[in-house]
């Protein structure tokens, strides 16, 4: 099953990048897809993991609304 998995984990992964949330992901076949700050104070706490090779467009836009981004996963099916 292809499973894709989007949420706020409050854990920075550009501040801890070798946190034991994407050893423990990674163990069961996961992969993080964000690459960049996902909130306006310049951190990474919203991941996406996904388990598939063909790998979903993932962006990340500013939201006026909150100071955690819009990330959009684009799946196709």
């Amino acid at each position: 099953n292809h499973l894709t998995i989007v949420l706020d984990f409050n854990v920075d992964l550009l501040d801890s990048p070798n946190h034991e949330i994407l050893t423990t992901m990674n163990q069961f076949g996961f992969d993080q897809l964000v690459q960049k700050p996902t909130i306006d104070y310049g951190s990474l706490l919203d991941h996406v993991y996904v388990n598939q090779v063909q790998r979903p467009q993932v962006t990340v836009t500013d939201s006026y609304f909150s100071y955690h981004d819009v990330v959009c996963v684009s799946l196709k099916f």
